[in-house]
């Protein structure tokens, strides 16, 4: 998976680049082994950080944006929005499927 992160205003340090690419790949992950792409975009605005990610994988995108006064907390909010998208995706499709499988078995008998 391609992580990108782009920071609007101010630098980060090589450390918290690191940890923000390792806490997107394993939320991710966590979900959808196929994930695609993930651009990380962090702004700094006058009162606070604003963090959005977008994330696209086959067949879906997921886009999650947060605002607080620290960039870790910034993060840790919006990767947990995105890992709610994401979870409740992938519910919806294990639904869809198990459906059509009933349906498939009640059809045959």
């Amino acid at each position: 998976m391609d992580v990108s992160i782009t920071t609007r205003h101010f630098e980060i340090g090589k450390e918290l680049r690191d940890s923000i690419d390792a806490r997107v790949r394993t939320g991710v992950g966590k979900y959808f082994a196929g994930a695609i792409e993930s651009n990380v975009i962090l702004t700094m605005e006058k009162h606070g950080y604003v963090g959005e990610v977008d994330t696209k994988i086959r067949g879906a995108s997921f886009h999650a944006c947060e605002e607080t006064h620290d960039v870790r907390g910034t993060i840790d909010r919006v990767m947990d929005k995105l890992e709610t998208q994401m979870r409740r995706y992938k519910e919806k499709k294990k639904s869809y499927n198990r459906n059509q499988v009933d349906r498939l078995k009640v059809e045959d008998q």
